[in-house]
């Protein structure tokens, strides 16, 4: 009798708050996105144990391959790194220096003004995948005016994977490796003169080695204006803040939403903005 009593003074002044189908349904959908997004990176890396290591897994499956992020990609990249990173960080000041440079010694009411042209922005898809970094690009850059991308992509494993794809039918895939960029790969491209302006890194960045980190950023930096890496995790072999200057790039942006990271980084060895 006393607990019982004891139990109603407890429930009346600390009631117990009563779920309800709404609570339940989003409690459990929190539950199941964060299960579901660790399931994925642990899936991936039992998948390299089970072939032995992460290289022989791709040589293995690379021709099948998809990434198991995608829908959640197709979520985020439009918005948070598109919209709200890429236009306003790359796109716009590009567009901007690259109409100064060509309207220099002209005004508004000169003939050969210009206004409204077309700036075309040079990708390399890097570790490339099926494409699902450059089919997300590509259907967002169809709602944005005086833009075009020109893609390219590379990937030892996975080319074939890329190549199914419709959409890439006249893209051209290379089999460059993280290895190949650090033994000169985009010092074979002959121009001297030419960069990509953006390279992208998608769920990928975690099979660069250590020991290649400095040599891969430092050949990247000298060929490419700004690069992007889309990551599951923070990922501690980013480049930090202390190694910027040494490795050639600096950060200019990082968000992160439904646990994909998003980082910004830009050359500090091609000062030059102009376009081709």
């Amino acid at each position: 009798m006393r607990q019982q009593q004891y139990l109603m003074f407890f429930l009346h002044f600390f009631p117990m708050p009563i779920p309800n189908s709404h609570t339940k349904k989003n409690k459990s959908n929190i539950s199941k996105a964060s299960c579901e997004s660790w399931s994925v990176v642990g899936g991936i890396r039992n998948q390299y144990q089970r072939n032995g290591d992460a290289k022989t897994y791709y040589e293995n499956n690379g021709e099948a391959y998809t990434n198991p992020h995608f829908s959640r990609l197709r979520e985020v990249l439009p918005g948070t790194l598109f919209d709200d990173i890429v236009v306003p960080k790359i796109l716009v000041p590009s567009i901007n220096a690259k109409k100064k440079t060509k309207n220099k010694g002209t005004n508004e009411d000169d003939e050969h003004f210009v206004e409204e042209t077309t700036t075309c922005f040079h990708v390399l898809d890097f570790c490339c995948g099926s494409g699902e970094f450059s089919n997300i690009l590509l259907r967002w850059s169809k709602d944005v005016r005086q833009i075009a991308f020109a893609i390219t992509a590379a990937d030892p494993y996975t080319r074939e994977a890329f190549k199914k794809q419709k959409e890439f039918a006249n893209v051209e895939c290379k089999p460059w490796s993280f290895k190949s960029v650090c033994e000169g790969c985009l010092e074979e491209l002959g121009d001297e003169d030419f960069a990509y302006d953006i390279v992208a890194i998608s769920y990928a960045i975690h099979l660069l080695q250590p020991s290649l980190e400095h040599l891969f950023y430092n050949a990247l930096a000298k060929r490419c204006r700004y690069l992007v890496i889309v990551s599951p995790t923070k990922n501690k072999g980013l480049i930090e803040k202390n190694k910027e200057t040494s490795f050639g790039f600096k950060e200019i942006a990082y968000e992160t939403k439904l646990k994909v990271h998003l980082r910004v980084f830009e050359s500090l060895r091609l000062h030059a903005v102009g376009l081709r």
